[in-house]
C-alpha cells in the first residue's frame, strides 16, 4: 500500500505538476536530446520512399516520454521532425475516428466515423458501427465508403494496384479496420479463443484475409492473462514483422494499444508505475519493427510516421451520467443517449430542445461550456448555450473543434468538460478521453525518413495532416477530399504553394491549443487546491 501510495503522489507531481504546469507542450523537445541508437544513413534526404509504416500508440500521452527512455523513438526524432505541438485537432477524440483521418486525411464528419456510435438520421436509432461487432459485421467500412472520402491505402493502390497494404492491432479490430479504410489487402487482429478464452489468435477482419498458413506462423498468438504491461503491444509488434517479413508490404499501419488500455484501466499519469513500463514496451515494439526494417535491408527506403490517436487524463472530477438526463428532462428533452468520454456529447428525440438542454447543461458542476446543434444556410454548426460565460478564446477553440464533426449524425448537444473529467463514475483511478480538454486532445508526431527534414516543428499539427503529408512524401497526388494540408516544414524540398498553405494557419491553431492549455493549467491547480484527486487506482495486474 505504501508503494501504491508514494507511487501516487510520485504520478502528481511528476507529471500532472512539473511537466503539465511548467509547459505542457515541450515535453517532446528534451526527447532529440541525449544519446541515441544510430540509425543507417539514408540513401538520399530528398529521395523518394518506397515504403510507408505507421505506428500509432494508442492513447499515449506526449509527457509519457519523461517517464522512460524512449532511444528508438528518439533515433527516429533526432533523424526526422518532431511536432512537438502536435494534436488530434478534432472531436471525438476516440481511437475509431482518430484512426479513420489518420489513413483518410479528412475531418470525422468527411469520412463518416466520429466516434464508436452515433445516430442514424433516417431512423433516429443509436449506431453502433464503430464497436467490434459492427466493424466485423462490415459496417465501418460501409459508413467510410460511403462518405467518398479516399485515403493512404486508397491512393496507393490507385497508384500501383499491386502494391499491397496491411493495417494491424493485437486488441483494437476497429483500429485496424480504420486504417485499412477498406482498401488494405489485410486487416489483422486478435481474438478471444480456447478454454475461457484463453488464447489469443491472429484473425482477420472479412475480405482482408491473408493466406491460411499465414495466420498459423509460429509466435504470433498470446495467452491470457497477460504477464507484462508491454504484452499487448508486444503482439502488435510480433505480427507486424512477421506481415513485413511475409509480405513486405508497401504500406504498413499498426496500432499498439497498451497505452490506452492501461491509461483507462489505471488513470493514465497518475500511475507511473505502470506506465514506466508500459512507455518503455512501447519503444522496444517501435524497435521491433524498425529493426525489421533494416534486417529487410529496405530501412533507407522508408518512411516512418509515429503518433497517437488521442491523448488520456484521470478522473478527478465527475459529470454523472444521472446528472445529464436530469438536465435533459428539466429542459424539456427526451433523452436518447450521451457519450464523449470527457465530454457529454448528448442526442435527444425532440431537437428542438437541444438549445434549452445545453443552457441546463451548462450549470452542472464539472462543464466548461455547452453548444447546441443548428442547421442554418451554411449548415450545421454549433452554437453557445444563451448566457454562457466563457472567455472568448476558448470559445473559438471549442467551436473550431465543433465543427469538425458537425453533420447529421453528430450530438445534439456538446458540453466540453473541465480538465481531468470524464462523465462515467469509477470507483478506483482510471482514465479516459473523447472530448476537447488538452489532455485528449495533446499527441506526439514523429516522421522520419527519405525527403524529410530533421528537427523539431511548434506548428499544431493535426491528425488530418498526416496522410497528406504523407502522400506528398511518397510522390503521390493528395486528393482534393482531404481536408488536411501538407506539413511543408517537414518536407526538405517543398513548394511554395504547400508553404504558403501551412503559415497561415499557425497562428490561429496556435491560439486555440493557447486557450486549452490555459485552461487546463487554470483547472488543474483550482481542483489540486480544492482537493480533487482520483482515487486510488486498482492492484497492478496486465
Amino acid at each position: 500500500m505504501a508503494d501504491a501510495a508514494s507511487d501516487r503522489a510520485e504520478g502528481t507531481a511528476v507529471i500532472s505538476r512539473r511537466v503539465f504546469v511548467e509547459g505542457l507542450v515541450a515535453t517532446g523537445m528534451g526527447l532529440a536530446a541525449g544519446s541515441a541508437p544510430s540509425l543507417p544513413a539514408l540513401a538520399s534526404p530528398s529521395a523518394t520512399p518506397r515504403y510507408f509504416a505507421l505506428i500509432v500508440a494508442d492513447g499515449f500521452r506526449p509527457d509519457y516520454m519523461t517517464l522512460a527512455p524512449m532511444p528508438n523513438l528518439r533515433a527516429l526524432m533526432t533523424s526526422g521532425m518532431a511536432y512537438v505541438r502536435a494534436w488530434v485537432g478534432q472531436l471525438e477524440s476516440m481511437t475509431p475516428t482518430g484512426h479513420a483521418t489518420l489513413s483518410t486525411g479528412s475531418m470525422p464528419n468527411r469520412d463518416g466515423v466520429i466516434g464508436f456510435e452515433w445516430i442514424d438520421p433516417k431512423t433516429r436509432q443509436e449506431a453502433r458501427d464503430g464497436w467490434p461487432p459492427g466493424v466485423l459485421a462490415g459496417l465501418l467500412e460501409r459508413d467510410m465508403h460511403a462518405s467518398g472520402a479516399s485515403s493512404i491505402p486508397a491512393a496507393v493502390k490507385a497508384a500501383n494496384p499491386s502494391a499491397r497494404v496491411a493495417a494491424l492491432s493485437s486488441e483494437k479490430v476497429y483500429a485496424a479496420d480504420a486504417l485499412g479504410a477498406a482498401a488494405a489487402d489485410y486487416v489483422l487482429f486478435h481474438h478471444a479463443a480456447g478454454p475461457k478464452g484463453s488464447l489469443l489468435v491472429p484473425t482477420a477482419v472479412r475480405h482482408h484475409t491473408p493466406p491460411r498458413e499465414f495466420l498459423t506462423l509460429p509466435g504470433l498468438r498470446g495467452h491470457l492473462p497477460l504477464r507484462r504491461f508491454s504484452d499487448w503491444d508486444s503482439l502488435s509488434a510480433i505480427l507486424a514483422v512477421a506481415v513485413l517479413e511475409s509480405f513486405r508490404p508497401d504500406v504498413l499501419m499498426v496500432n499498439l494499444p497498451g497505452a490506452d488500455i492501461y491509461g483507462h484501466k489505471y488513470g493514465g499519469p497518475i500511475n507511473p508505475r505502470v506506465f514506466r513500463e508500459v512507455v518503455a514496451g512501447v519503444d522496444q515494439n517501435i524497435g521491433r519493427i524498425v529493426t525489421a526494417y533494416q534486417r529487410a535491408g529496405i530501412f533507407d527506403q522508408t518512411l516512418f510516421v509515429v503518433t497517437a490517436d488521442h491523448g488520456m487524463v484521470p478522473n478527478d472530477r465527475i459529470v454523472s451520467p444521472d446528472a445529464v438526463r436530469a438536465a435533459v428532462r428539466e429542459a424539456g428533452g427526451e433523452y436518447i443517449f450521451h457519450t464523449g468520454g470527457t465530454a457529454a456529447d448528448i442526442y435527444i428525440h425532440n431537437p428542438w430542445h437541444s438549445r434549452g438542454v445545453a443552457a441546463r447543461m451548462a450549470h452542472v458542476p464539472g462543464v466548461s461550456g455547452a453548444y447546441y446543434r443548428v442547421r442554418g444556410q451554411d449548415g450545421i454548426t454549433y452554437e453557445p448555450a444563451p448566457g454562457l460565460k466563457i472567455d472568448p478564446n476558448l470559445d473559438d477553440a471549442f467551436r473550431y473543434l465543433l465543427s469538425t464533426f458537425a453533420g447529421p449524425t453528430s450530438p445534439h448537444v456538446t458540453v466540453p468538460f473541465r480538465e481531468n473529467t470524464m462523465y462515467q463514475p469509477h470507483p478506483a483511478a482510471h482514465g479516459d478521453h473523447g472530448g476537447l480538454n488538452w489532455g485528449a486532445q495533446h499527441i506526439p508526431l514523429v516522421i522520419s525518413g527519405p525527403g524529410v527534414r530533421h528537427g523539431v516543428s511548434h506548428f499544431p499539427a493535426r491528425l488530418m495532416d498526416v496522410a497528406p503529408t504523407v502522400l506528398r512524401l511518397l510522390g503521390l497526388p493528395v486528393p482534393p477530399q482531404m481536408d488536411g494540408i501538407v506539413l511543408a516544414d517537414a518536407l526538405v524540398t517543398p513548394s511554395d504553394a504547400e508553404t504558403a498553405r501551412q503559415v497561415p494557419l499557425a497562428p490561429a491553431l496556435t491560439k486555440y491549443q493557447d486557450a486549452l492549455i490555459q485552461q487546463a493549467l487554470d483547472n488543474i491547480s483550482e481542483d489540486r487546491a480544492r482537493g480533487y484527486h482520483p482515487p486510488p487506482p486498482l492492484p497492478l495486474q496486465p
